[in-house]
């Protein structure tokens, strides 16, 4: 009997010291994510906004650590300025950027690019190091985001995380608010998660926390070019289509005129002061010099 007791004390020690080792290295494993050497999101906080006008206002709370990695400077934030939908047709969604700073209101320094469609933020400065655990909070707006070509409802489909990442994210919450029209009963929701085209559901979770309020959840960590997109849709008649306004249709060609259009201006000028300042007079008849003694 005693032996059966002390066989039963043994596998007992042995499973809580296993379940113990278990603990701890999950706890070492964190607790050495510190000493990494690139960047990695630690946590990333959405909130994002639906407007009646067809467009989205998006807060992002960024929690980013670089470790004692060399020649880091800060993140990129790229996003797409059109977005492909189920038929296959191309809409254009424009973004217009409201800041960039940390938690606590201070602005970073960040420099704006384009290149396919596609709006780069580089944030942070070029002239300084960076290490460890940053903050960053971006504000923006984006357009032209509600699909209405479906007789029937109205659709908002959007990557809440967006697949232009390429840094591996621990953590991620999106609360999307949406007009009070809009609620639990009179919506169908689908949602996919992984990389660009899966159906997978696996890497997140949803629930609706108040009647027009729709959170989202990681369930494990996302890697890089992975996303979480919702395809959400409601009855017709509560947006009204987003108005583009000419500047946003036609900058690209205002920029591209402009950038000719400098040049022949400033042709044109140095022209102008030549013909009245630079150039000989003209001599009608011959002057003759005329001598006395």
């Amino acid at each position: 009997m005693r032996n059966y007791r002390k066989k039963i004390q043994n596998i007992l020690l042995v499973l809580f010291l296993f379940f113990v080792a278990c603990f701890v290295a999950k706890d070492a494993l964190a607790r050495n994510r510190a000493f990494v050497y690139d960047w990695y999101i630690k946590n990333f906080e959405t909130t994002i906004t639906v407007n009646k006008n067809s467009s989205l206002d998006i807060v992002e709370r960024i929690t980013a650590d670089c470790g004692d990695a060399i020649g880091k400077h800060g993140i990129f934030r790229v996003l797409p300025m059109e977005i492909k939908i189920k038929n296959g047709e191309t809409i254009k969604t424009p973004i217009k950027l409201i800041s960039i700073t940390n938690f606590s209101g201070k602005p970073y320094k960040y420099k704006t690019s384009y290149k396919n469609n596609v709006i780069i933020w580089r944030i942070g400065n070029p002239k300084v190091e960076v290490h460890g655990v940053h903050n960053y909070l971006i504000h923006y707006q984006v357009g032209n985001v509600i699909n209405f070509r479906n007789p029937s409802f109205d659709e908002l489909y959007w990557n809440i995380l967006g697949t232009f990442w390429d840094l591996e994210i621990d953590n991620f919450h999106a609360r999307i608010i949406f007009p009070k029209e809009i609620k639990k009963e009179n919506t169908r929701m689908e949602y996919y998660t992984g990389y660009l085209g899966s159906k997978r559901k696996d890497l997140a979770n949803y629930s609706w926390t108040a009647q027009n309020v729709l959170e989202f959840y990681s369930i494990h960590p996302l890697k890089k070019r992975q996303g979480i997109t919702v395809s959400i849709i409601f009855p017709k008649g509560i947006f009204v289509p987003y108005h583009t306004s000419f500047w946003e249709k036609h900058k690209f060609e205002i920029f591209w005129g402009l950038a000719f259009l400098f040049p022949l201006i400033f042709i044109i000028i140095v022209l102008i002061a030549w013909w009245k300042y630079g150039r000989e007079p003209r001599i009608k008849k011959p002057i003759i010099p005329i001598y006395k003694i």
